[in-house]
């Protein structure tokens, strides 16, 4: 029995491990509130790994300024006041075990809201193509 429960813990370690691998090379999925709803922002790995190669020596593969054209555009899906919303953050995430890229753009209202807004995040590939914002949560 003692021979065994180092083998089972080594296996399972082994499997967290591998779960753990799996997870960092799956793309972001995220939920916010706006105005008391909730939504998932997601983006495929697919839509990342179609995006061109990028090396950090060189220049951006999609500016900050049309990322946040791009990531406007779907607020205004979303909300009727987009010009007052300011950009609180831009993120470049790279995908491991890959030479891709991709966006997260972060806007937060420029008043606070009648109901639970957290703010609206958009993930974006490298080409400019938004993923997907849609109601619901990830709890």
């Amino acid at each position: 029995m003692k021979t065994k429960k180092p083998l089972l813990i080594f296996t399972v370690l082994g499997t967290l491990a591998v779960c753990a691998q799996t997870v960092i090379h799956v793309p972001d999925t995220m939920t916010f509130w706006l105005d008391g709803q909730s939504y998932l922002a997601r983006i495929k790995r697919e839509a990342v790994l179609a995006g061109p190669a990028w090396d950090t020596s060189k220049p951006l593969p999609l500016s900050l300024a049309r990322a946040e054209r791009v990531a406007r555009a779907e607020l205004r899906k979303v909300v009727t006041d987009e010009p007052a919303w300011r950009v609180r953050s831009f993120q470049l995430t790279h995908l491991p075990n890959s030479s891709s890229w991709y966006y997260s753009v972060n806007l937060i209202p420029g008043a606070k809201r009648e109901k639970k807004t957290t703010g609206f995040t958009v993930f974006i590939d490298s080409t400019g193509r938004a993923g997907t914002i849609e109601p619901g949560s990830l709890e």
